[in-house]
């Protein structure tokens, strides 16, 4: 398969997201924001010619990712879920 462009449009709401911070608690956390290629088939792939897509990655420990012994942290999982809620709530227009 060949390499697929994230959604530019998709890509600045992550980037406008991570700037802004995601809501922990009440106050404001934070959070990376990285352009990074994935070297992974993933099911992005197929959807790229139908509808705009890009991917949220979280940390595992030591980098290690694809592997059996891959491990992330319930609190990094928790983050890139609240990311993926910001992104489809904004995308919606929707308000809290």
């Amino acid at each position: 398969m060949k390499p697929e462009i994230s959604s530019a449009r998709l890509m600045g709401r992550l980037n406008a997201l991570g700037e802004i911070g995601a809501l922990d608690g009440g106050g404001v956390c934070r959070l990376t924001v990285k352009r990074m290629p994935s070297g992974a088939g993933h099911d992005a792939q197929m959807f790229a010619p139908n509808c705009p897509k890009t991917m949220i990655f979280i940390p595992p420990q030591n980098g290690l990712s694809h592997n059996i012994n891959e491990f992330c942290t319930e609190a990094d999982i928790e983050a890139g879920a609240q990311v993926l809620l910001d992104v489809v709530c904004d995308l919606a227009e929707v308000q809290e």
